[in-house]
């Protein structure tokens, strides 16, 4: 079978612009990093998180993607010409509990009423069943739900997205060996022009068609 997905939409198009012969192969995230030990992946394209422990074995590239949060609105629920502002109408906002997203909502919109839900699926639900105002979730997933069925077109994206470094927009990067130092920069080169030509721009408009910002 073909594989699909963003992640390998955008390694393909690296791959392409290196002109280099690239096997992607799939594992579950908690064996990607046991899959760059052994050798059996040169690079991992997602799956391994920038931390201190991942930095003192593996290198990144710079980020490929931002994980941003954006606001989930149902449609027809204030004229296209008003400008999306949570905190003018102190609207209900529906997040997921415990989530980074949670703790950015109440440190931003401190007069808001907060509905603490147990995942991003659920918030988005209740903003379906007219129970809250609003969400706020992950950009990426936010907009997976709204192109679902389970979503039933009720749904839009709401206003402009937001990247929170301190919360909830951890970098997505690709992840090498220690040491692989021509091929971290080739894929630095590369993720570059992807950038310039706007390749990438228009793999994420066809993978996110209401964008993450």
């Amino acid at each position: 079978d073909t594989l699909k997905g963003l992640a390998v939409d955008v390694g393909d198009a690296l791959c392409r612009e290196l002109k280099i012969k690239c096997t992607f192969i799939v594992r579950p995230f908690e064996e990607v990093q046991r899959a760059l030990e052994t050798g059996e992946a040169d690079a991992a394209l997602s799956g391994v998180a920038v931390t201190p422990e991942t930095v003192a074995v593996y290198d990144f590239t710079r980020p490929w993607l931002f994980a941003a949060g954006r606001f989930v609105e149902r449609k027809g629920e204030r004229p296209e010409t008003e400008r999306f502002d949570p905190s003018a109408t102190e609207a209900s906002i529906a997040v997921a509990q415990g989530s980074a997203h949670e703790a950015w909502v109440r440190q931003v919109f401190p007069r808001n009423e907060v509905i603490a839900v147990p995942t991003d699926a659920a918030a988005l639900q209740a903003v379906k069943d007219g129970k809250a105002a609003t969400a706020f979730v992950d950009a990426m997933r936010g907009q997976f739900w709204i192109a679902s069925p389970a979503a039933q077109a009720c749904c839009a994206p709401a206003g402009s997205g937001y990247i929170a470094p301190a919360y909830f927009s951890r970098p997505v990067t690709i992840a090498v060996k220690k040491g692989s130092t021509r091929l971290l920069n080739a894929l630095d080169y590369g993720l570059d022009r992807l950038d310039q030509s706007g390749v990438t721009g228009a793999i994420l408009q066809r993978h996110l068609p209401g964008g993450l910002l």
